[in-house]
Order: C-alpha cells, then sequence, then structure tokens
C-alpha cells in the first residue's frame, strides 16, 4: 500500500511544473480524482476495469457454493440416477464460472492497460508542450538528464498503479465483502464467529508494521522543475 500511495502521490497537481502563461490551471484535485481527470476520455476504461475485477471476485467464489450444493445433493437421502445428472450440471456450472473468470480476468487487464497508456501519452504530451513554451534560460540552468528522467521515468511511474494495482485493490475490497455476505446468508451467528477474529488480526498487524518501521510512510520525492 505505501508504494500506491506513493504512485497516486505523483499525480497530485502542480508536481514539479512550473506554470507558464499559457498553461491551463490545474483543477486542485489529488489522487483518484486527479487520476481520472488525466484519464479524459478513458475514464470509462477504469470504470469498465473495477466491473470487470467484481465480476471476476464473485466467479473466483462461486465455484465454492456450487461444491456446497454438490454435497448437499450427494447427502441427500432420495439420491438416485437423476441426481448423477444434475451433478453433472453442477460440474459444467463450476466450469463455466472458471472459464469466465478468466475472461473478466482478462478484460478488467485489457481496459485498466488501455487507460493508463493513454494517460501515460496525455502526460507525455502535456509535459513536451509545456516544455515547448518556456524560456530557453530555464534548460540553460538545467541537465538535459533531469527533464529526460521526467519525461521517461517520473511518467511512467503511475502505469503500474494504473494497469495493475486498480484491478488488485477492487477485487480485494469486493472478494472479502462477497465471503461476508454468504457466510451471513448460511448462518448469520457462525458468521459473527467467523468475524471475532479480524480485530485481533488488525491490532496484531499494526504492532508487527510498528515494530519494524513498516506503517511509516515514505518521502516522496520529485524532480525538480521550478526555478
Amino acid at each position: 500500500m505505501p508504494a500506491v500511495g506513493l504512485c497516486f502521490a505523483r499525480l497530485r497537481p502542480g508536481i514539479g511544473i512550473q506554470q507558464g502563461k499559457g498553461d491551463r490551471k490545474h483543477s486542485g484535485r489529488s489522487g483518484l480524482a486527479r487520476l481520472f481527470e488525466l484519464a479524459g476520455t478513458k475514464k470509462s476504461h477504469l470504470v469498465a476495469a473495477a466491473l470487470f475485477s467484481i465480476i471476476a471476485s464473485a466467479c473466483a467464489l462461486a465455484p465454492y457454493g456450487v461444491i456446497y450444493l454438490v454435497l448437499v445433493r450427494l447427502l441427500a437421502p432420495d439420491f438416485g440416477p437423476g441426481g448423477v445428472e444434475e451433478i453433472q450440471s453442477l460440474a459444467l456450472v463450476a466450469g463455466g464460472l472458471v472459464v469466465l473468470r478468466c475472461l473478466t480476468l482478462f478484460a478488467s487487464t485489457m481496459c485498466s492497460h488501455v487507460a493508463a497508456f493513454d494517460i501515460l501519452y496525455n502526460l507525455r504530451s502535456a509535459l513536451t508542450a509545456h516544455l515547448g513554451r518556456l524560456p530557453m534560460g530555464y534548460f540553460s540552468a538545467r541537465q538535459t538528464g533531469q527533464i529526460k528522467k521526467v519525461l521517461y521515468e517520473d511518467v511512467e511511474e503511475p502505469e503500474g498503479v494504473i494497469a495493475h494495482h486498480i484491478p488488485d485493490l477492487v477485487s480485494g475490497a469486493v472478494l472479502p465483502v462477497l465471503i461476508v455476505g454468504v457466510l451471513f446468508m448460511a448462518d448469520w451467528r457462525l458468521a459473527l464467529i467467523a468475524l471475532l477474529p479480524l480485530p485481533l488480526a488488525f491490532f496484531l498487524q499494526r504492532r508487527v508494521f510498528a515494530r519494524d518501521g513498516l506503517g511509516q510512510r515514505a518521502p516522496v520525492t520529485t524532480t525538480p522543475w521550478r526555478q
């Protein structure tokens, strides 16, 4: 998570860019709001990536429900030849859900990558247009490597967050909610018992992170662009 925050921090408006007369003023947004602003026409791709990730999470959980139905049918007192056909149908459903999960994961990854590359293109286009409006004295006072680092390295940093972390974060948030919902549908008392260790787990995790220094936020460093 600190790496995700660090990458989003570099999307804050105005970081490392000297405002020129011909430049549009930033909206003052940061984080996800700034990300959607930079996405432009590719906002729908980010939304689609999140939706496909949600469907993939549901499909990952569904086969366990199918296994439960198969066990219920096998243990039924009236289990007979007709039950075998029903189990075969359930097996086909489970296989179809696995295939659907693979397809939705692929679609989520494709949408997030298309959005990521388009955002990087928009960032580089805006930076190169801005460089064309800067005075020559600005370039004389700076090394070429500094400008090259911003255009080629710093701009690439959000790509990992947009293309990979957004679908993973959505899946990581949705899957526990689905599991808890299924537990409460089965038996709310067993669901509460299953949730009891969570506060202790969070407490122990914070203690471990605090002891090892993993909970401290890493400082955000940016390439100086202001005069």
